[in-house]
């Protein structure tokens, strides 16, 4: 069953609702564009119906707060900057390079993929003994809450392996270690 709701004029959430031991359960959520017509409307439902795998307990409201949008868009932005060249962006997608640089959030700087590396090394580091985030924000002077963002984006930069879910955990990755003998 899908349910939708307009988040404003111009967007619209459809959730995919399922049902695990009799227990209704979200099993996917979506933000797309408000529809134009009914059929495009009917031809959007058909899509979204055809997901039929859900993990246990479906998407929960701590699991739609912990998205985040930003770093998906500061790494889709990488993504195309980095590994699409200019003309097939153009004449592909229709996105002009010079204007996708231009699109980067306003606002400081973001630190580069040296400084992930080297607050991985030290996360690693500190994952001998307990509460690793703790220990790494008292040594280097910075908030618990920045720490474990920092761990996350370099998870999300591939300098960090994944750990098991609610656990501490996870090791350099090849791309971490070469920027660390870089910088050294």
């Amino acid at each position: 069953m899908l349910v939708e709701m307009p988040v404003n004029d111009d967007w619209l959430a459809i959730y995919r609702v399922v049902s695990q031991d009799g227990t209704p359960a979200i099993g996917a959520a979506f933000i797309v564009p408000m529809p134009t017509s009914q059929k495009a409307r009917r031809e959007l439902r058909k899509q979204l119906v055809a997901i039929d795998v859900v993990p246990r307990g479906g998407i929960d409201a701590r699991m739609m707060r912990s998205l985040r949008v930003g770093v998906a868009q500061d790494l889709a932005l990488d993504v195309l900057q980095e590994h699409l060249p200019p003309d097939y962006l153009r004449g592909f997608h229709g996105i002009d390079p010079e204007r996708l640089a231009a699109q980067r959030r306003r606002g400081r700087q973001g630190n580069d993929d040296q400084f992930y590396a080297r607050m991985a090394a030290a996360y690693v580091g500190a994952l001998s003994g307990k509460a690793p985030v703790v220990r790494v924000a008292d040594e280097m002077g910075f908030s618990r809450e920045y720490v474990r963002d920092v761990i996350h984006k370099a998870r999300v930069r591939g300098l960090l392996t994944e750990a098991p879910r609610g656990q501490a955990g996870g090791a350099l990755t090849d791309k971490a270690r070469a920027l660390l003998e870089d910088g050294s």
